[in-house]
């Protein structure tokens, strides 16, 4: 039977009326009484300072919301979109993993193998990203050049943002350009302005080269 107060001759020994104990708010494995006078082990997972810390929207998936009505709320803000890889690794078969860029390469000649991206061999080529983004959330593109089959003191290369997803080597709302001998390994960026939207676009023109990374940097 369980016990919440003892008075002996008039004096309270043991009074546990006023207790806010709980399983639900009682650190896990820890023993202690309810007003009632039951005794309860707990349940509660308490977090350390440094758990504490993690419990931000950013870390918690969009629409959860935790400890609800209480000054400690916190609502997800995690999309799938941030759990993407920044990078843009070249792959063997008919598609690259896009990730953030698009899940597909729009390149009308071109190959996707384990050397990257390849354009193709004959005039004016180019490949686009098939997922539109945002500058105010990027400022830049970087390619990564994966492999040099050929290259002179007038071949180019143009990278940067397309108004739409196509392989026109002229098509760009935002480019950069580079001439010459491209070496691999070499990495070459185009800096946007914010409030710009456009397709993430590679041309080259005079040379045979692989494209074996991409990566958008955030702002």
């Amino acid at each position: 039977m369980a016990v919440n107060k003892v008075v002996f001759e008039g004096e309270t020994l043991i009074d546990v009326t006023d207790s806010t104990t709980g399983r639900g708010n009682l650190g896990l494995g820890a023993v202690g009484y309810t007003a009632a006078g039951e005794r309860v082990v707990g349940e509660a997972m308490l977090l350390s300072a440094e758990d504490k810390a993690k419990l931000i929207p950013e870390n918690i998936r969009a629409g959860v919301v935790l400890f609800q009505g209480t000054a400690h709320e916190v609502v997800g803000s995690l999309t799938w979109q941030d759990l993407l890889p920044q990078k843009v690794v070249g792959q063997s078969g008919a598609t690259i993993d896009g990730v953030i860029l698009g899940g597909l390469v729009n390149t009308s000649q071109g190959t996707i193998n384990s050397n990257g991206i390849f354009p193709g061999r004959s005039g004016n080529l180019a490949f686009s990203f098939t997922k539109e983004i945002d500058t105010n959330i990027y400022q830049a593109v970087e390619f990564t050049i994966g492999r040099v089959d050929y290259a002179v003191d007038s071949s180019t290369i143009r990278i940067g943002l397309s108004p739409e997803t196509n392989t026109d080597y002229y098509s760009f709302s935002v480019v950069k350009q580079f001439t010459g001998v491209f070496k691999t390994g070499a990495v070459y960026r185009c800096d946007f302005n914010p409030g710009l939207k456009g397709f993430v676009k590679f041309a080259s023109w005079n040379t045979e080269i692989w494209v074996k990374e991409t990566a958008l940097i955030t702002r």
